[in-house]
C-alpha cells in the first residue's frame, strides 16, 4: 500500500492533570500509527500487550490499559478510520487502520529541505519554551476539533437522512483536526531535534 507524504491520526482528548494518561496516549498513538503505516491488522489485546512491554508502562494495570486502547480504537472506528476485518480466537475483533492524508500545503512543507542555522543556548531555550507553550495550545484546539467531529458523527448516525447538512460539517471538523495534528507533529519533531542537540552537546 502506497503511503502519503504525511499521514495523520486524529488527536485524542487531552487528559488534564494525568501524566500517566498522557504517556499512555502518546505511546498508544505511536503504536497505532505504526500499524497503520505498515498496514498491519491488530486486536485490542495485542496493542495492550505491546504497550506493556514498554518500560514506562510495564507496571500499568492491564485492565485499565485495555480500556485506554479500546476507547481510542472505538473513537477511530466512529470516525471511519478503523475498520473491523475479522475475528481472532474468542471473539477478539481484528482491526485495520486507514490514515488520513495531509493537505497539499502540509506535504509541500514536509518536502522543503531542512535548514540548520546555528543558535546559541539561550536561543534554544527560548524556542523550547515557545514550543512547549504552543504544544498545550495546539492540544486544546485539537480537543475541540475532535470533539466536534465525534459529535457530528454521532448525530449523523442517528439522523442519516440529514447527511446533506451534517456531512460537510463533519468533514470540516476532521480536516481541522488533521491540520492541527500536523502542527502538533511538527512541534514534536522540533522539540526532539533541539533536545537531541542539547544531549549531544
Amino acid at each position: 500500500m502506497s503511503q502519503p507524504t504525511s499521514s495523520l491520526l486524529p488527536p485524542r482528548k487531552p487528559r488534564r492533570n494525568n501524566p500517566l494518561g498522557r504517556m499512555i496516549a502518546e505511546a498508544l498513538d505511536n503504536q497505532l500509527l505504526h500499524f497503520a503505516q505498515t498496514d498491519t491488522p491488530f486486536t485490542i489485546p495485542k496493542v495492550r500487550d505491546i504497550l506493556l512491554t514498554l518500560p514506562e508502562l510495564a507496571d500499568c494495570d492491564k485492565t485499565k490499559l485495555r480500556y485506554y486502547v479500546r476507547d481510542r480504537v472505538h473513537t477511530l472506528e466512529r470516525l471511519g478510520l478503523a475498520k473491523r476485518v475479522g475475528v481472532e480466537g474468542e471473539n477478539r475483533t481484528i482491526y485495520c487502520l486507514t490514515l488520513v492524508e495531509a493537505t497539499e500545503e502540509t506535504a509541500e512543507q514536509a518536502a522543503t529541505p531542512e535548514t540548520t542555522p546555528s543558535t546559541s543556548p539561550a536561543d534554544t531555550d527560548d524556542l523550547l519554551s515557545f514550543l512547549e507553550k504552543d504544544r498545550h495550545h495546539l492540544s486544546t484546539r485539537m480537543h475541540v476539533a475532535i470533539s466536534e467531529a465525534e459529535y457530528y458523527k454521532k448525530v449523523l448516525d442517528r439522523y442519516p437522512h440529514e447527511k446533506a447538512r451534517i456531512a460537510p460539517l463533519l468533514k470540516t471538523s476532521i480536516e481541522q483536526s488533521d491540520r492541527l495534528k500536523g502542527e502538533w507533529d511538527a512541534n514534536l519533531t522540533l522539540r526532539r531535534q533541539l533536545t537531541g542537540k542539547e544531549t549531544r552537546a
